[in-house]
C-alpha cells in the first residue's frame, strides 16, 4: 500500500493499493470516503508493479492532492462514445477492419444512441436470445465478448458500477447444419439464376464447396486449366483480402468436368483480373453479403426454400459423401478442413441407407476393394 501524504488540504486521504482483475493491473484508493478504481492498462506482473510504483503512483498522488478526483464529473455518455474508445485501443490489431465492422454494424447500430447507464442486463439478455435465432453460438459469444469490453471502459470511468454484459450463459455450441439442397434443387437453382454471371458463380460454389468469401477473392491466375485445379489461397471479408482462415484452408481444388463449361463462360464474359466482379461497378465485391440480393431472387425464381448462400458448401460436401468415390479425408482436404472430424460431426446425419448400396459379394477379409459397390 502507498500512503497519500496530505499537504494541508482538508481532504481525507486513504491508501493506494494494487489489485488484479482478469490478469490486468488496477489501483484502488479513497478520497473523502469515496472509493476509486483505475485500470493501469497493463498486465499484472512484478515488473509492471515495480514500474507503476516508481512512475505512475507518484503522478496519481499529485492528481489526488490537487483535488482532481473530488471535482470530476461522472456523467454517462452514449454507448457509441465508449465503442469508439474501444476501437481506438484496437487500431493496431490485424483484424481491426473486421472488428470495426462488427462494432459499427452489430453493436453501435443497436445501442449507439443510448446512454450507457440506461442499458440494462435484461435488455442485453433479450438481445442475446434474439441473436441466437439468426447466428451461431460462437458468433454471439464473440459479439458478447466485445460488448463486455466496451462496457468495461464505462466501468473504468465509473460511469456505471457494474457491467451488464458480463456473466451471461450461452447454450453449448451445437451449430445445426442446414439441410443440403437435393440434386433436383441444384439444377433448378442453376436454371433460374438471377443472371448469367451468378449462374456461373453458383456452379463454382456447388462444384467446389468453396466458401463464398474465397470465391469473391478468386483471380483468373488462381485457375489452372492445364492441370485442372483451382488454387484457393485467400478470402475476402468486410473489404479486406487476407489469407484463408486456417493453413489447411490453403488448398488446390480439382476442377470437375461438370464445372468446366461455367468456367469458360465466365472467362469469355470477364474483363477483370478477378473471376467475379460486382455488375454494378465492375469492381471486386466488398463482401459476400453483396451477393444476397442475387441469391434471394434466384431462390424465389427457382421456387426453392431460401437458406444461406453458404448452403452451397454443405450441399457439395453431402453429395460428395453420398457419391462415395472419395474418402472422407480427401473431401476434407478439398473443402479446407484440417481433419475429418468436422465432416463426420456435421454431415453424417444427412447420409442415410448408404450401407445398403454395398455389394453382397463383398468379403471384408479380402482386398477386393474394386468389388465394394455393386
Amino acid at each position: 500500500m502507498y500512503p497519500i501524504k496530505s499537504t494541508g488540504s482538508n481532504k481525507e486521504l486513504g491508501m493506494i493499493t494494487f489489485f488484479n482483475r482478469k490478469g490486468r493491473l488496477y489501483v484502488q484508493f479513497e478520497v473523502d470516503g469515496k472509493r476509486y478504481q483505475r485500470s493501469l492498462k497493463m498486465e499484472d506482473t512484478p515488473a509492471n508493479r515495480k514500474l507503476a510504483t516508481s512512475k505512475i503512483i507518484p503522478k496519481l498522488q499529485l492528481k489526488i492532492l490537487s483535488g482532481e478526483f473530488g471535482k470530476e464529473k461522472k456523467e454517462a455518455k452514449e454507448f457509441g462514445h465508449y465503442a469508439q474508445l474501444y476501437l481506438k485501443s484496437k487500431d493496431s490489431v490485424k483484424t481491426y477492419s473486421e472488428l470495426s465492422a462488427m462494432v459499427e454494424n452489430q453493436l453501435v447500430s443497436r445501442f449507439g444512441k443510448r446512454t450507457i447507464d440506461s442499458i440494462s442486463r435484461g435488455e442485453i439478455k433479450a438481445w442475446i436470445d434474439k441473436k441466437l435465432d439468426d447466428v451461431s453460438v460462437p458468433r454471439v459469444s464473440r459479439l458478447l465478448q466485445v460488448l463486455g469490453a466496451i462496457f468495461d471502459i464505462a466501468v473504468d470511468y465509473e460511469h456505471i458500477k457494474t457491467n451488464p454484459a458480463r456473466g451471461h450463459k450461452l447454450p453449448k455450441h451445437s451449430k445445426k447444419t442446414e439441410e443440403p439442397f437435393s440434386p433436383q434443387q441444384v439444377k433448378k437453382l442453376l436454371e433460374n439464376a438471377d443472371s448469367e454471371w451468378f449462374k456461373n458463380f453458383l456452379a463454382f460454389a456447388f462444384y467446389t464447396g468453396a466458401r463464398t468469401g474465397e470465391l469473391i477473392a478468386l483471380t483468373w491466375s488462381d485457375i489452372n486449366l492445364q492441370e485442372m485445379y483451382i488454387d484457393i489461397n485467400k478470402s475476402k471479408r468486410h473489404g479486406v483480402v487476407a489469407s484463408t482462415k486456417t493453413l489447411s484452408g490453403m488448398r488446390k481444388v480439382p476442377i470437375f468436368s461438370s464445372l468446366l463449361p461455367y468456367i469458360k463462360n465466365q472467362m469469355s464474359n470477364s474483363s477483370s483480373v478477378f473471376v467475379f466482379t460486382n455488375p454494378q461497378n465492375d469492381e471486386q465485391f466488398w463482401s459476400s453479403k453483396n451477393l444476397k440480393p442475387y441469391w434471394d431472387r434466384t431462390c424465389k425464381n427457382a421456387e426453392v426454400k431460401k437458406t444461406r448462400l453458404y448452403n452451397t458448401r454443405h450441399t457439395f460436401i453431402t453429395n460428395m459423401l453420398k457419391e462415395g468415390s472419395l474418402s472422407i479425408l480427401e473431401i476434407a482436404q478439398i473443402v479446407g478442413h484440417k481433419n475429418t472430424e468436422m465432416i463426420i460431426k456435421n454431415y453424417a446425419n444427412f447420409i442415410h441407407g448408404e450401407q445398403l448400396k454395398i455389394s453382397r459379394n463383398l468379403d471384408p477379409f479380402t482386398d477386393n476393394s474394386a468389388d465394394r459397390y455393386a
